[in-house]
């Protein structure tokens, strides 16, 4: 029997990995966590961008 959520997932990470291009393309970059985590000054519920 085929996983009901199989579309789901493929189509889920399609919509990020374009997104993830874009953004690469122009110029953004992924911190890691405890950067990230740095920048926010240690809050965990923002965002940096």
């Amino acid at each position: 029997m085929p996983s009901l959520h199989a579309p789901k997932f493929q189509k889920e990470y399609s919509v990020k990995i374009t997104a993830l291009m874009l953004l690469t393309n122009l110029c953004w970059i992924c911190l890691p966590p405890d950067q990230a985590l740095a920048k926010r000054s240690g809050k965990q519920d923002e965002v940096v961008l």
